[in-house]
């Protein structure tokens, strides 16, 4: 199960968080093979941006790209979550 609870978002900066997200976003997309080039195509979202810790997102982007990836609106979360985890141990 999914503890979004457990993750201290208070003492996370932005930066962190953004750096995270957009790491699991390009593992992701990478996972289903897809370039940059045909997100962008696709969306209309400039993803390599996002990956590149060059744009922050919108609650409307991440809806949207997790839409489009297929993948569950709490995958990154919760991969963050776990990386946390890890970096603990």
């Amino acid at each position: 199960d999914l503890k979004l609870n457990s993750i201290n978002y208070q003492t996370m900066s932005d930066n962190v968080f953004l750096r995270l997200f957009a790491y699991e976003l390009a593992k992701e997309r990478k996972r289903l093979k897809l370039s940059q080039k045909r997100v962008i195509a696709e969306t209309g979202i400039q993803i390599g941006r996002i990956e590149s810790y060059k744009n922050s997102i919108t609650l409307r982007t991440y809806f949207a790209l997790c839409n489009y990836l297929k993948i569950p609106l709490d995958l990154i979360p919760g991969r963050i979550e776990e990386e946390r985890n890890n970096l603990e141990q």
